[in-house]
């Protein structure tokens, strides 16, 4: 895939959030990145894909510069209404999510919260809509985890079973520059919310990518994602862990691409 245009947009929280786009005819896909992450962890998906009959908005929540404001909250719901924003500002109502863990998440409350505006759902390895219980001494780890190299490069390795030891690296290099702040304060807000009594709201067409996760098994995927979803599909990308658009994005491409495909037909 060509190179993405660079651009920004203002939210309504007063938030500057970066994007590029890709491509400008057919139908709007948002590419939603997780925690402790920004864009730049789609790279190699994003070589892999090949839609050229769509768009390709793919957002960076969080800017290396951003420090948050200490009053301010950072809630799923907030989370999403900045995609919301991100659709107004490129004035389309409707459009698909591709979401990764946080981003899987945010973009179930997007579904469940505004369903006329959801065409689309593709889930990889997505954070349950009720979030995600870990023992104390992991969610210590987690949360504190902005201020230590080390533990950020730690976690990527230990939910991932077929990274390159050059893309851990580089994923938590960049993970490295979000505020610390923001690392525990998001990881709060997907690991303790819970919104799925609203799932069956869900009216767009929904894949649910599983993984041999290490975190997130198949088993929780279709328990706690697929089937609190209206006629959810569920696919399974074997030999990889957390990260599918990482570990095996030839493989991830083809999905996403076959279910986009599919619903433009």
């Amino acid at each position: 895939m060509n190179s993405g245009i660079p651009l920004q947009f203002d939210t309504r929280q007063g938030r500057t959030i970066s994007y590029s786009k890709y491509g400008s005819e057919g139908p709007v896909c948002v590419l939603l990145h997780g925690w402790m992450a920004n864009a730049n962890v789609f790279d190699t998906l994003l070589q892999e894909l090949q839609l050229p009959k769509f768009q390709l908005l793919v957002p960076s929540l969080w800017s290396p510069e951003e420090k948050p404001d200490p009053l301010s909250e950072i809630s799923i719901e907030n989370l999403a209404n900045d995609i919301i924003d991100l659709a107004d500002f490129e004035q389309t109502y409707s459009f698909h999510i591709i979401g990764h863990s946080m981003g899987g998440q945010i973009a179930q409350w997007v579904a469940a919260h505004h369903p006329d505006r959801l065409t689309g759902l593709v889930l990889l390895c997505s954070v349950p809509a009720n979030g995600l219980s870990l023992p104390e001494d992991m969610a210590n780890l987690f949360r504190n985890a902005g201020e230590n190299h080390e533990a950020l490069h730690g976690i990527i390795q230990n939910v991932s079973i077929d990274m390159k030891e050059s893309e851990a690296t580089r994923l938590a290099d960049s993970a490295f520059k979000i505020d610390a702040d923001l690392i525990a304060r998001s990881f709060e807000a997907w690991s303790d919310c819970d919104f799925a009594s609203s799932l069956d709201r869900i009216q767009s067409p929904t894949l649910v990518v599983a993984t041999d996760d290490p975190a997130m098994p198949f088993a929780l995927q279709k328990e706690e994602v697929a089937d609190r979803i209206n006629d959810a599909r569920i696919a399974r990308i074997s030999g990889c862990g957390h990260y599918p658009h990482c570990e095996a994005p030839e493989q991830t491409a083809r999905v996403i691409e076959d279910f986009v495909d599919g619903l433009a037909s």
